[in-house]
C-alpha cells in the first residue's frame, strides 16, 4: 500500500507541503502505488495538509483521550512534520505510532524498544550518528520529534533494503531485517500480522482523507 515518498533531492517548492504518493487498500494490491492525481483531491497543498492535520488529531485524541490538549496537538505536528520532511505519508507513520505505541511517548516494550515509534537504542543509536542527531541514552528516543524522525528514516531505510515493498519493509520494522531477509531466503516467509495490520489502518485512514477532500 504505502512506502516512503521517492522524492527528488530539490523537489520544487510546491511540492514540498504535499505528499505525492500514497497507497489505498482498495485502489491497489499490498505493496502498489497510487498516484495522487485524481481532480478532485488535487487541491492546494494548505487544504491538503489542513486535512491531515485534522485527522491526526483525531486519530491521537482516540487513544489518549486523557492526554492534555496541547500534549495531543504536539504529537499531532511533529508526527505530520517530521513524515513530511522525510517524503513518508504522516497517515502511515501515523499508523505505525498507533500500532506500536498508542501515542504514548515513554512506552517501552519487553524487549527494550522505546517511544511512540518503538525502536530499539541500539537501532536508533546507528540511525543518530549517521544522520547528526544528539543522542542521549534513555532519553532522546521519549522526545516525541527524536524519535519520530529517527523511527520514518529507520522505515526508509528497510523500504530500500526490501525493493519499495511496504509489506516486507513493516514486518523487518517489526520483527527485525535480518529475520525476514533470511526467512525470504529460504522460502520461509509467511506474511506478517503486524504489516497488515498497519497497512490496513493506513487504508481506512487514506480512504477517509480522500472522502474529506473531496468535499472540500
Amino acid at each position: 500500500m504505502l512506502h516512503g515518498c521517492r522524492l527528488p533531492r530539490r523537489p520544487l517548492p510546491w511540492l514540498c507541503g504535499l505528499v505525492l504518493v500514497v497507497w489505498g487498500a482498495a485502489a491497489a494490491p499490498l505493496g502498489g502505488p497510487v498516484a495522487l492525481d485524481d481532480p478532485a483531491l488535487l487541491f492546494s497543498s494548505e487544504a491538503f495538509a489542513r486535512v491531515e492535520r485534522e485527522m491526526l488529531r483525531d486519530l491521537v485524541l482516540e487513544h489518549r483521550r486523557s492526554a492534555p490538549l496541547e500534549s495531543r496537538e504536539h504529537l499531532a505536528r511533529v508526527i505530520q512534520q517530521e513524515a513530511t520532511s522525510a517524503g513518508v505519508d504522516p497517515l502511515l507513520v501515523a499508523a505505525i505510532v498507533a500500532r506500536e505505541s498508542s501515542f504514548r511517548s515513554h512506552a517501552v516494550s519487553r524487549v527494550g524498544a522505546v517511544g511512540l515509534m518503538q525502536l530499539r537504542p541500539f537501532v536508533a543509536r546507528d540511525l543518530a550518528q549517521r544522520a547528526n542527531l544528539d543522542w542521549r541514552e534513555g532519553e532522546t528516543l521519549r522526545r516525541p520529534r527524536a524519535n519520530v524522525r529517527l523511527g520514518v528514516a529507520y522505515y526508509r531505510e528497510l523500504i530500500e533494503r526490501f525493493d519499495g515493498d511496504a509489506s516486507l519493509a513493516l514486518a523487518a520494522y517489526h520483527r527485525g531485517p535480518t529475520r525476514v531477509a533470511g526467512e525470504l531466503k529460504r522460502g520461509e516467509f509467511a506474511g506478517s500480522r503486524y504489516a497488515r495490520g498497519v497497512l490496513e489502518l493506513y487504508g481506512e485512514l487514506d480512504a477517509r482523507r480522500r472522502s474529506l477532500l473531496a468535499k472540500s
